[in-house]
């Protein structure tokens, strides 16, 4: 989403909070995360639990306001204000808009002792699937040579096959999925918190410019003549027009060559962000 102008610091940080409710007991994760419940299982709603004291912290170290947050996960200011105060939860849909907003995944609110659990407890096989995490020069490439696996993430079958595709492009023969890791200055352009840079998972078997969702406008990473770049995408004559979800981040253009189809520029779609604030 495109950033709203943010109010002047003195009231960045009034914004939303109240008194922290007496239940908190998790802080941010990676600023001294503790946990206190022991070997309990993480819920959902432990999980709601520390997104919330994640907001307020956020907004409390004046790095985002209430405002902006709200608008950029498309969800009301009141909705955000009650659940920030313990009057309502979420819902998942909800959730994955905040985590998408604020560039964070699910495991960055559950510590490293609770994933070892996790990952410990015996599971079926295919539960998980591996997806390569590819070198940026070999992401229009439909076969992957070993040489430009970078590493492998274990990501939950669900989740996959929950993804539906839309290929305009012939690419049934490519590999489907794949992380590639985007630097500071190009990940930006869709997650401005994202500093650090990020990986992003991509579904290059999504080529099409129809939206994913009929709300919201599909990410997509383009192969541009000096590298990969993330964005909102439209076609607009003879040209590619990649658009950020940050103004400050400039616009970028493809042309279309007489011989050339536009998606031959698409890498595919951005289905997750896997970020550091």
């Amino acid at each position: 989403m495109i950033a709203e102008p943010e109010p002047e610091p003195d009231s960045r940080c009034k914004v939303l909070l109240r008194t922290p409710h007496p239940d908190s007991i998790l802080r941010r994760p990676g600023r001294g995360l503790t946990n206190e419940l022991g070997s309990k299982q993480v819920t959902l709603e432990t999980l709601q639990l520390r997104l919330r004291e994640y907001i307020r912290s956020t907004i409390s170290n004046c790095e985002l306001t209430g405002l902006a947050l709200a608008r950029q996960a498309q969800l009301a200011q009141g909705h955000l204000s009650n659940f920030l105060n313990f009057r309502q939860g979420l819902s998942l849909e909800s959730i994955d808009r905040l985590l998408a907003a604020l560039a964070i995944g699910v495991l960055d609110l559950v510590t490293a002792e609770e994933i070892q659990q996790w990952y410990g407890k015996p599971s079926p096989r295919y539960r998980f699937e591996i997806v390569p995490r590819i070198s940026r020069a070999a992401a229009m490439m439909p076969q992957l040579p070993q040489s430009k696996v970078l590493a492998g993430h274990c990501v939950d079958n669900v989740l996959l096959q929950r993804l539906r595709s839309n290929d305009v492009a012939s690419r049934s023969m490519w590999q489907r999925f794949v992380f590639i890791e985007l630097g500071g200055g190009k990940i930006s352009s869709i997650a401005p918190t994202a500093r650090q840079g990020a990986m992003v998972l991509v579904d290059r078997h999504y080529t099409s410019l129809e939206p994913y969702r009929r709300s919201r406008q599909n990410l997509y990473l383009v192969q541009l003549t000096d590298g990969l770049a993330a964005g909102r995408l439209s076609l607009l004559n003879s040209h590619l027009i990649l658009l950020p979800c940050d103004q400050k981040c400039e616009v970028s253009m493809v042309e279309i060559k007489p011989h050339e189809n536009y998606f031959e520029h698409i890498v595919g779609r951005v289905c997750q962000i896997r970020a550091e604030p």
